[in-house]
């Protein structure tokens, strides 16, 4: 079978590899009456995994509604969203030709209020958002097998505080209040699969609005076991024509890679086949030294500086973290991490706090780990090579 090496963006048919089992798991929980959320790091595949989700419940005779909210940062923008993406859906053009008057007599009159479209927005927002939500939960049907996936919700949720903390709290709160009822509506057959690159569970703990998800199932998408791993850069290897042997693969895998995330060996194979075909550069144990010290210079891993933005008053406990243990092998003690950010704050007891919730999101977005040894360190080399570049002169 031949794969396209795809870094970075969601992978789908023919691409998508080796999650048989975990698509077969998250789905029973789906059929059995689960919402679920992904809390892993990033680019370990959630989207991916949604996707794959998707389209086995289209499959199934499910309805289905994909929403990526990455360029989303107010809410008026949402409901636009929310409604072009409806509309564009084949079992809602149906539902409108089969004369649901009432559903089109709601939507014109949210599109009224919102803007939508030509139309002008009449009256000033704050007074018409609880009926327009009110509205748009009428629009959806709680009677027929409905899947939806919203992605990035994470990255509307900090656009909605990154101008007034207080007012966009508060937006938070009634947005995710909402989406909780929508999600606790009786009897109602629509399932929810929520992913994001920045951390949801680590907003909600930050801002005191994990409630608002405490109806979600955590469902866990981990890296690759090395069989897997070892299975997916041999199929790159035999679709690209590229001679690896099984020593090299082990070498990779076992010596280089150790986080196996799929990312990490779509990205440093990338590297290696460029260099094999530009530089006619045989593929020893060198040329993949050499593959992942280019990796480290290389633009696709900015997104792990970018996302820090989204840690809001913990980004500078963060970095100061990062840039310590970069320079260590052996990663960091918490007293000595406590020792380098106790001067971000006047009392020793918000420092401690600061450093816990941090550290916390650290690991939970795939940054840190904790040891046996009970250090805190990068859990990938190909990150720490990458922010020792970049942070660590």
């Amino acid at each position: 079978m031949n794969i396209n090496n795809i870094a970075g963006s969601p992978v789908e048919g023919t691409n998508f590899f080796g999650r048989e089992k975990l698509i077969q798991l998250a789905w029973r929980y789906i059929e059995d009456g689960n919402n679920l959320v992904f809390p892993a790091p990033r680019r370990v595949g959630k989207t991916s995994v949604g996707k794959r989700l998707i389209k086995k419940a289209t499959h199934q005779g499910w309805r289905t509604f994909e929403l990526n909210l990455e360029e989303v940062a107010t809410e008026d923008a949402f409901i636009r969203l929310f409604i072009s993406h409806l509309e564009s859906q084949s079992w809602w053009t149906r539902l409108r030709s089969d004369g649901a008057t009432a559903i089109n007599t709601i939507l014109e009159r949210i599109k009224t209020k919102v803007g939508y479209g030509e139309a002008e927005v009449t009256i000033e927002w704050g007074s018409v958002k609880s009926d327009v939500y009110e509205d748009l939960k009428k629009l959806l049907d709680h009677g027929e097998d409905t899947l939806i996936m919203i992605d990035e919700l994470t990255v509307l949720l900090s656009s909605m505080v990154s101008n007034d903390l207080e007012e966009g709290i508060q937006t938070v709160t009634f947005f995710l209040n909402w989406l909780r009822n929508l999600r606790q509506v009786s009897g109602s057959k629509i399932r929810w699969v929520f992913c994001s690159s920045v951390g949801i569970s680590n907003f909600c703990n930050i801002h005191g609005l994990s409630y608002t998800l405490n109806d979600v199932m955590d469902f866990e998408i981990g890296a690759f076991d090395k069989d897997s791993a070892r299975r997916l850069l041999g199929a790159l290897s035999d679709s690209y024509d590229v001679p690896m042997s099984e020593v090299l693969i082990d070498y990779i895998i076992e010596e280089k890679i150790k986080w196996h995330l799929p990312y990490f060996i779509q990205l440093i194979f990338s590297t290696l086949y460029k260099n094999y075909v530009l530089e006619d550069v045989g593929l020893t144990e060198e040329a993949v030294d050499r593959a992942f010290v280019q990796l480290y210079h290389q633009d696709q891993l900015n997104t792990w500086d970018e996302r820090l933005i989204h840690y809001g008053p913990y980004e500078k406990v963060a970095r100061r973290c990062l840039n310590h243990i970069a320079k260590l092998h052996v990663g960091a003690s918490r007293d000595k991490l406590l020792e380098i950010v106790a001067d971000l704050f006047q009392d020793i007891d918000d420092a401690q706090l600061a450093l816990s919730r941090t550290l916390s999101m650290l690991i939970n977005d795939g940054y840190l780990v904790k040891d046996e040894d009970g250090n805190f360190r990068f859990r990938s080399d190909i990150i720490r090579g990458y922010w020792n570049n970049k942070f660590g002169k």
